[in-house]
């Protein structure tokens, strides 16, 4: 690849010169720069966005780290941070460490591991001198080791970073679970149960904290035995509806649409209908929502959204503005509603 220093040889002026004229800046005479540009064409030089970027203050890159692309909400809060930077004038650098890939779920509780992972995409995001990174997570849990730059800010999401100098945005569960179940009472349903993931996962736990108060506040009481979690996973779907419909459930608020098809499936299997012997709500608006039959009703996630607003938190400190300690800002979603709820 040509260089300027070579380009200024070609053209016999300095690479101050080759500089000006790219840049529209200082006095270069029009037969100069008609040679420069002729020169240009004719080799095909590029100018190197990099090395432009290490003489400036600002590189205009921003760097993103993802958990793992191949993870559901990952490619939507990425194509959010995009849109934004895009608009802004930024160039994005992206960081998979592929954990799900590399080590299944065998690196939750091995920050060993983890680290391995994140500390060489850190570095090599600082080496292309990013004015700040984005961080994406694949599942909302406790995070460290991702600001101690202080000239790198970073802003979180789907995370909750130990460090408050790292602002995130995340799902708001708790308003989701609500959204959820509120779909049912609406519906006239009374006896509602849950079916979740792992019990001390935290979307399940805030999920599970929606659905009570929604019930609370229309003078239901919370009834733990409508309540099943075992893992994240159809087979808990289709013990869970057993289970619920056993106790007279009515309906069911499920915390994950994979978790609602094994209730479908459990429906199918006992000549049952959903949206017709039981009424169900999933989680997370996926493909799968709207495939199954009936298309299930659910709660959509706003990835794109919290992106966008990732990236302009960002943005603002990159220009000036002061980094928000201890943020967390949780972003709602919508309800998808469609035909697996029956009203009473």
């Amino acid at each position: 690849m040509m260089t300027i220093k070579e380009l200024a040889r070609l053209c016999n002026v300095s690479p101050a010169t080759i500089s000006n004229v790219l840049n529209g800046t200082g006095r270069v005479s029009s037969e100069t720069a008609d040679r420069v540009w002729e020169a240009i064409r004719a080799t095909g030089y590029r100018p190197s966005f990099l090395g432009k970027g290490l003489r400036a203050k600002d590189s205009g890159m921003i760097g993103v780290i993802a958990d793992d692309l191949t993870m559901f909400n990952v490619p939507g809060i990425i194509d959010g941070i995009m849109e934004c930077c895009d608009g802004e004038g930024y160039h994005i650098i992206l960081e998979n460490l592929r954990l799900y890939a590399r080590w299944s779920d065998a690196w939750f509780d091995d920050d060993e591991l983890y680290q391995s992972a994140l500390q060489p995409a850190l570095e090599q995001l600082h080496r292309f001198h990013v004015d700040g990174i984005v961080y994406v997570g694949g599942h909302e849990r406790p995070v460290r080791g991702i600001g101690q730059s202080a000239e790198t800010p970073v802003v979180g999401t789907y995370i909750l970073p130990v460090d408050p100098d790292v602002p995130a945005f995340v799902l708001d569960d708790v308003a989701g679970g609500g959204t959820a179940t509120r779909c049912l009472l609406d519906n006239g349903h009374r006896r509602i149960g849950f079916i979740g993931g792992e019990p001390d996962n935290i979307h399940v736990i805030d999920r599970l904290r929606g659905y009570r108060d929604a019930l609370e506040a229309r003078g239901i009481a919370y009834d733990p035995d409508l309540v099943f979690c075992r893992h994240w996973d159809r087979e808990t779907g289709f013990e869970g509806a057993g289970s619920l419909l056993e106790r007279g459930v009515t309906a069911v608020a499920c915390a994950q649409d994979f978790i609602a098809t094994g209730v479908y499936d459990y429906l199918a299997a006992h000549g049952l209908r959903a949206g017709r012997e039981l009424s169900v709500v999933g989680y997370d608006d996926s493909d799968v929502a709207r495939f199954l039959a009936p298309p299930m009703s659910s709660v959509a996630l706003p990835l794109h959204e919290i992106g966008v607003s990732a990236a302009e938190c960002l943005i603002g400190i990159l220009r000036g503005g002061a980094v928000p300690r201890n943020l967390r800002r949780p972003v709602a979603g919508t309800l998808s509603e469609r035909s697996s709820v029956a009203r009473i």
